[in-house]
């Protein structure tokens, strides 16, 4: 019996229902899939050519294929609905421009206007903030070489900030004053701090 979502063509294909013809068959039709990626904010309409070596679907949902189209990443065709899932790749993009959901609370942010002059703005969560350049950092400044990989750690506990040298080659600096090796200070609203060559103000949002 065939499913009420699919349609049967004159060569036995199976394709959805909401198709006016096989894409299997006609090679030179084409349909129209909305793509988004996974940040949630990136709705574009593509127009995708079938491929030759396509296969008909299979009923029982585990069919699945990978469309490539160029650049803009690996589609992936589901058989239900036919919808085009687009995974981007963004090589050398900053960990908080990601736009992926944090599982923790925002408490704060700190903000420069050294590493841009239109300014820029890095999100503390509560628990352990890593600062530097490595990618496991949560704040993490790529732009100036003389932050090292993990210069310090901001920690929210209590209900206050607290940041900690972790003893780098180029100090950490609190409203001027030079942090010892390891040193830990409590941080507040309106603190200017200095990593490498750039200059941050903590803003807080509890």
């Amino acid at each position: 019996m065939t499913n009420p979502s699919f349609k049967k063509c004159s060569s036995g294909h199976y394709f959805a229902s909401s198709l006016s013809e096989c894409p299997y068959c006609n090679e030179s039709s084409t349909r129209t899939v909305t793509s988004s990626n996974n940040t949630g904010n990136d709705d574009k309409t593509e127009i995708v050519k079938p491929s030759a070596k396509a296969s008909p679907m299979n009923l029982n949902g585990n069919d699945q294929s990978t469309i490539n189209l160029g650049n803009k990443g690996p589609f992936i065709a589901t058989n239900d609905d036919r919808t085009m899932i687009r995974v981007p790749s963004k090589d050398g993009e900053d960990s908080q421009a990601a736009g992926t959901r944090n599982s923790r609370k925002l408490v704060g942010w700190l903000v420069s206007f050294t590493i841009d002059e239109m300014g820029v703005d890095y999100r503390l969560f509560e628990g352990q903030n890593k600062v530097g350049r490595e990618p496991s950092c949560s704040v993490r400044i790529i732009q100036d070489g003389s932050i090292s990989t993990h210069h310090a750690t901001i920690l929210f506990r209590n209900n206050a900030l607290f940041l900690r040298d972790e003893m780098t080659t180029n100090s950490s600096f609190v409203n001027g004053i030079e942090l010892l090796p390891g040193a830990t200070v409590e941080i507040r609203d309106g603190d200017k701090i200095k990593f490498g060559s750039n200059d941050f103000l903590v803003r807080v949002a509890y």
